[in-house]
């Protein structure tokens, strides 16, 4: 926990722009799934010996039940793959706001700020996402390298 609070502070993560119209109690849930979402290796991290073996995900999968029933009653796992496959598409969507802007040239102020609440929990992602070049050119003067960030597949099984 020491670790995202420092990310979330060095990084400059607010959680909005404006405060969210819900009371904090109500959020609590989502956030409890995305903490033990990351907690739980097997389902996210390609490198995870785990992750391909669909007996440990689908028994992951079933620890992160009880926390969507406190959101939707009559979820299931594939309402838990569902949840998971839309959290990690808008921090996606995010996250490629954040380089278009910072590519743009636009100054520390302009910088693209998340609107998702949750962005600032999700940076264990960030790890997943890798810088392909697409474009070398070199002449005398100067070097350019364009990168665009590709997202590996997730297979949720």
């Amino acid at each position: 926990m020491e670790a995202d609070a420092e990310y979330i502070e060095e990084a400059g993560f607010t959680r909005s722009r404006s405060p969210s119209p819900l009371p904090p109690n109500v959020l609590q849930p989502e956030k409890d799934f995305i903490l033990n979402f990351e907690a739980l290796p097997e389902l996210w991290d390609t490198k995870n010996p785990g992750y391909t073996n669909k007996y440990k995900r689908n028994e992951n999968l079933a620890k992160l039940l009880p926390i969507l029933r406190k959101i939707k009653k009559d979820a299931t796992i594939d309402d838990v793959k569902k949840k998971i496959n839309s959290i990690r598409s808008n921090y996606r969507r995010e996250l490629k706001k954040i380089v278009a802007s910072k590519r743009s040239g636009a100054g520390a102020d302009d910088i693209y700020n998340p609107k998702i609440w949750y962005f600032p929990y999700l940076h264990f992602l960030r790890k997943l996402e890798q810088p392909v070049a697409l474009l070398q050119e070199s002449n005398q003067l100067n070097q350019v390298i364009f990168y665009v960030y590709i997202v590996l597949p997730i297979t949720i099984n």
